[in-house]
């Protein structure tokens, strides 16, 4: 399942969109998802201890990745 985007505005520049978490469990394809869909840029506001309970301890990594 892909994971869902969420519009929130339209800008000049692009597109500013929510979305849930990534899944810790397919988080790579996921990342490769958002990556499909032209998102350059990711925002997290989870803090360093929720990373790790969700297991997104590797998101960085995927994203970094071109």
């Amino acid at each position: 399942m892909k994971p869902s985007l969420y519009l929130i505005a339209n800008c000049p520049a692009g597109c500013l969109f929510i979305m849930p978490k990534p899944s810790g469990e397919w988080l790579e394809d996921d990342i490769a998802h958002y990556k499909t869909v032209g998102l350059t840029d990711v925002v997290s506001l989870l803090r360093s201890d929720e990373i790790d309970e969700l297991n997104l301890l590797d998101e960085e990594f995927f994203l970094r990745q071109s």
